[in-house]
């Protein structure tokens, strides 16, 4: 009889220890799928990352070569406007010039 409830007691514990191992078990898988799934949606948002940037680099590339562009087209204005104005102060010198004569010879 004593043998028989010192078994009892035993398997009594050890079914504790068991159930006790199953739900530490069943914790540590729980936690592995969170993390999963939280690894899964860190890859995701890299990804969209990863995307974001490659746009955003094409992006600065158009607008760095539409900014050159419309330099280059100021500067050109800026030239042509340079030489329109030295070309009508050349002509108003030669009006000047020719109205003085006009009237150095009316004098």
């Amino acid at each position: 009889q004593v043998n028989y409830n010192e078994a009892l007691s035993k398997i009594t514990v050890l079914e504790k220890s068991v159930r006790d191992a199953k739900l530490i078990i069943q914790e540590g898988e729980s936690r592995t799928t969170g993390l999963e799934q939280e690894l899964k949606d860190a890859e995701q948002r890299k990804r969209k990352l990863e995307e974001d940037i490659g746009f955003l680099n094409t992006e600065c590339a158009r607008l760095s070569e539409l900014e050159e562009t419309r330099i280059a087209s100021v500067n050109q204005g800026k030239k042509e406007a340079s030489e329109l104005k030295s070309s009508l102060e050349q002509q108003i010198e030669s009006t000047r010039e020719g109205y003085q004569r006009q009237l150095s010879s009316l004098k």
